[in-house]
């Protein structure tokens, strides 16, 4: 599998990193340090899908928070900054992956819905920064990843075909927007969307028949190289 792969877009949080749970329970932590209680689990599920300025949007609207979307962003962040600057850590096989890739002459560059500061300091932590051309964020982009722009941008960047430029996602929404663009998907697991079922989806079955491939961890990916 992979064998036309020329180009590789990777999110971050779940993919890459081990860190989807940050956003697990970021939304709660905001809001109780507003004095807010706020809707838990629920909250914090439908703002995991958003662009953080459409989170500060819904926060600001929602929960009529005395501060502009600007400041809500901000403050979010902040709390965020501890686990992504000195806790990430990377998930099992990453490294391994992206190193065969690369002695392949694979173009790569990441996509994810986290704010550039936070991303670039997650990456160059864990040691993979140099593996990417560029970071594309969905706040500089201004769309989330239901929509594939975010996608298109990487890969005009990448300047690798469509179907030969395979996305790396573990949330199904995401893999939704991707598809949605035309790419081909690799679905990996992560313990955030392991088991579920909202709105008629059950995962991780959704995401299994959703995506091109699906793995537990990256280097399950075995590629016979084309010479």
């Amino acid at each position: 599998m992979l064998e036309d792969i020329t180009g590789a877009i990777f999110d971050m949080d779940g993919t890459l990193t081990d860190t989807m749970y940050i956003w697990m329970t970021t939304g709660s932590l905001y809001l109780k340090s507003k004095g807010i209680e706020g809707d838990g689990a629920f909250d914090d599920m439908k703002i995991s899908t958003m662009t953080l300025p459409a989170a500060s949007e819904y926060f600001k609207e929602r929960y009529g928070i005395d501060a502009t979307p600007e400041q809500i962003s901000d403050d979010i962040n902040k709390l965020t900054e501890e686990e992504y600057f000195e806790k990430s850590v990377l998930k099992p096989g990453v490294l391994d992956f992206l190193t065969a890739l690369k002695d392949h002459g694979v173009k790569m560059c990441v996509a994810t819905t986290t704010d550039r500061y936070l991303a670039e300091g997650c990456l160059k932590r864990v040691g993979i920064r140099d593996f990417f051309g560029a970071v594309f964020t969905s706040t500089e982009v201004g769309s989330g990843k239901q929509l594939p722009e975010i996608f298109f941008q990487a890969r005009d960047f990448l300047g690798t075909p469509t179907e030969s430029t395979y996305v790396f996602e573990d949330s199904y929404y995401a893999v939704q927007g991707a598809k949605k663009g035309g790419f081909p998907v690799v679905g990996v697991y992560d313990i955030s969307n392991s088991r579920y079922a909202r709105n008629g989806i059950v995962m991780p079955d959704a995401m299994i028949e959703a995506c091109d491939v699906y793995v537990d961890r990256l280097n399950d990916i075995v590629i016979n190289w084309k010479e």
